[in-house]
């Protein structure tokens, strides 16, 4: 069976044919018919007589067609079609890229990874590739693999075959990547050579002899020489790809159990605090880099109540309420290892289980409540010592919510607490330098803020607030809303989570709308850049209802990311939509 890489066809029905026959008392035919249909080709038949003392009349058709196309698209739209043994890839534009001449200068390849840079022109399906050897004995494999400063991760690779002296063409599975820079890497046994010249980039890393590793080995040797290496593929037009959610890393992004989890991404790069009830529900963070969840380390010394997580500089920094020291709160940044920023507790008496944490002037900010008179404080973390900000407590009244912001060296806290006559509000508050004061009038509100999940944000000078109920700007003295009115579930939601990416808001939230019980909904993400607000992808981004409700948004380079509980396993899990 073949397909041609400009387009896709379908198996032609196949013709009918009625053989005519001679029925005699002394003469019985007996037709056997085998058809085997290719694309485009026109049916065959074979008739066979034989000769019995009865009439009969014997036709049989045994059409076959086999025909198996599958596309697989990765997370980074790296998309493989992998035929059946039955096909085979005709090119209407067959095409190389790589270096096809012939060098006069070799290596020895024998236990190392030989790779050579190169520029994939377009998109194409890979057919295989060529590599020119001399000296050649034993077995020879190729590869190719993703780019990212040096060659990544494995794309795709070929069986072992025979090396031959000159050019040895190796078939890989037909596999479709995108116009890019890839690596084309091979490797050879005993004394056997490969070609190359002078220029370009060659990478040669230790590895022993058998299939090539997902991601290539770090602490290769750059040289600038390119070998006699290049890849055969079908150039094709490229393929639009369909926006969707799909997991950071193919599955969970925590091993155990987890709660509280504050997601950020920074420089590409996407980082979760979060309580690890593997262990205690201890303060956590994990990374995701090279295609993978990579635990920072547990960090507190018990149970944390409460986190507050961001990133400065490539640099993260968690503040934790720790269960196991009675409360207090602690901030820790990480290099290399987690180190204390402080001599000891950045809050050394007992605290609510809400605090917010900020570092995006470089220096640490964290706005916390006092447990026992629920009053709130504003610290930062200079020359060597946690100070408060202004007054501490800055209001003189209970809270059980609050959400910090910088706008440069001005703090922001936006503050929730509940009226004499019970009813739930939000009071934003500014220090102008000297002084705590309000700004504009208490918001009215169904639901405490979402602490960790960036209620208040600060964007071009502008303070942002996410009720639960909408989402208000304050401009002018006083709280106008943006974004539109929050649809169906979107509004008296406690575990939403706004992200303002310079005017385009983002809200994830619980399907059906709940706050401080069990929610059976599923997480959903919106955004708005005027008067409404459309959903991203799909309605239900988790596959089971979330615990709880919680659930962090990040948006980077205009891609969101949404962070959540899985009820099914109590995992945590990290979806994109890309």
């Amino acid at each position: 069976m073949h397909f041609a890489c400009g387009g896709n066809s379908s198996p032609s029905s196949p013709a009918s044919s009625s053989p005519a026959a001679t029925n005699t008392p002394t003469f019985t035919p007996t037709f056997t018919f085998t058809q085997a249909c290719f694309l485009g080709a026109s049916p065959s038949c074979t008739p066979t007589f034989t000769s019995t003392s009865t009439n009969t009349f014997t036709i049989t058709y045994t059409p076959t067609i086999t025909w198996t196309f599958t596309l697989t698209k990765t997370p980074t739209y790296t998309n493989t079609r992998t035929p059946t043994a039955a096909q085979s890839v005709t090119c209407l534009i067959a095409s190389q890229a790589g270096n096809t001449s012939v060098g006069t200068s070799f290596l020895s390849g024998a236990g190392n990874l030989l790779a050579s840079q190169i520029a994939m022109p377009s998109y194409g399906g890979l057919q295989s590739l060529a590599v020119h050897l001399q000296t050649a004995t034993g077995s020879v494999r190729v590869a190719v693999y993703s780019d990212s400063s040096g060659p990544s991760g494995l794309i795709v690779q070929s069986a072992t075959q025979t090396a031959v002296n000159g050019w040895n063409t190796i078939a890989i599975p037909p596999t479709y990547i995108y116009s890019g820079t890839y690596w084309l890497v091979c490797q050879v046994q005993n004394s056997t050579q490969v070609a190359y010249i002078a220029g370009g980039s060659t990478n040669t890393a230790a590895q022993a002899w058998g299939a090539f590793p997902g991601s290539y080995p770090g602490g290769g040797s750059l040289a600038t020489a390119t070998l006699s290496i290049y890849v055969n593929y079908c150039s094709e037009p490229s393929p639009t790809p369909t926006p969707s959610w799909q997991l950071v890393g193919g599955g969970a992004a925590t091993s155990g159990s987890g709660q509280l989890p504050v997601l950020r991404v920074s420089g590409g790069t996407p980082y979760l605090a979060f309580g690890d009830c593997s262990n205690a529900c201890r303060a956590s963070v994990v990374e995701y880099t090279s295609g993978a969840w990579t635990s920072l380390g547990d960090i507190s010394s018990g149970y944390a109540e409460a986190i507050g997580f961001n990133i400065y500089s490539g640099t993260p920094y968690i503040a934790y309420v720790d269960g196991a020291n009675n409360y207090q709160a602690y901030v820790q940044s990480y290099s290399g290892g987690w180190s204390l920023v402080g001599s000891g507790a950045a809050v050394p008496v007992s605290v609510y289980y809400s605090l917010s944490l900020d570092v995006s002037t470089g220096a640490p900010y964290l706005a916390w409540i006092n447990y026992a008179t629920g009053e709130p404080t504003l610290q930062e973390y200079t020359a060597g010592s946690w100070t408060a900000i202004g007054a501490s407590p800055f209001m003189a009244v209970s809270i059980s919510a609050l959400s910090l912001a910088m706008n440069g060296t001005t703090p922001y806290v936006a503050c929730s607490y509940v009226t004499t006559g019970s009813v739930y509000v939000d009071q934003l508050m500014e220090y102008s330098g000297s002084s705590w004061v309000a700004l504009g009038a208490a918001v009215t509100v169904t639901n405490p803020l979402n602490t960790d999940n960036q209620a208040l944000t600060v964007v071009s000078g502008t303070p942002y607030l996410n009720t639960g109920d909408n989402i208000l700007k304050y401009t002018a003295g006083s709280w106008a809303t943006v974004g539109g009115s929050f649809g169906t579930g979107m509004g008296d939601n406690c575990w939403s989570s706004l992200y303002n990416d310079g005017g385009t808001y983002y809200l994830s939230f619980t399907t059906g709308g709940c706050c401080n019980s069990y929610c059976p909904g599923n997480i959903e993400m919106e955004k708005s850049t005027g008067s409404s607000w459309s959903v991203i992808g799909s309605s239900s981004i988790s596959s089971s209802p979330v615990t709880w409700g919680t659930n962090s948004l990040a948006v980077y380079s205009g891609t969101p990311y949404i962070a959540y509980s899985n009820n099914s396993s109590g995992k945590i899990w990290v979806s994109e939509y890309h």
